[in-house]
């Protein structure tokens, strides 16, 4: 009886230690899987953008920035249909790795950016990679508002983000 109890302790007692990984791994808080793309918040701030640059740069994801206005009628009609397209974004299945924000220019803590990065018309869209414009800016409503020419320029920024991605760091 006692050998019998002994081996049913010993049975149960290594079922425990094996079901034990198997649970954490269950309840992991973070995962490895790859980020494809971000739609982060509006940008209220200087702060708020410089984090969302350092997070691309980190990432090594291109940040695609709409600069609004809250009285412009054609940034909220863009906006969803650029978010649309960084989702769809797929480069041969692989993915493409991309971030979107929008950045209100009408708030008193954002003028700064409006005066570095010389927004004048809005809606204005800029790509940044590694802290830096990467491609030319679209602006005003004429060409923002054409989906081919949206998805013509976000072609083109995944692959000039490819290229500053293999030639190394740029500061």
């Amino acid at each position: 009886m006692t050998v019998l109890r002994t081996a049913l302790i010993r049975a149960s007692i290594s079922t425990k230690t094996i079901a034990q990984p198997q649970a954490l791994n269950k309840s992991r808080l973070f995962h490895t899987s790859p980020i494809l793309h971000r739609i982060f918040n509006p940008v209220r701030s200087e702060d708020e953008f410089n984090t969302l640059l350092s997070l691309s740069a980190t990432n090594s994801a291109p940040l695609i920035t709409l600069w609004t206005a809250s009285w412009c009628s054609t940034c909220h009609s863009v906006s969803p249909i650029l978010q649309n397209l960084v989702e769809d974004r797929d480069e041969g299945g692989k993915g493409a790795v991309l971030g979107f924000t929008e950045v209100a220019i009408d708030l008193p803590d954002t003028r700064i950016l409006q005066e570095r990065y010389m927004i004048t018309t809005v809606p204005t869209i800029i790509a940044f990679h590694r802290n830096q414009v990467i491609f030319k800016r679209l602006a005003g409503a004429g060409d923002v508002k054409k989906r081919d020419v949206l998805e013509a320029w976000l072609d083109e920024v995944v692959k000039e983000g490819r290229k500053t991605q293999k030639s190394g760091w740029l500061w």
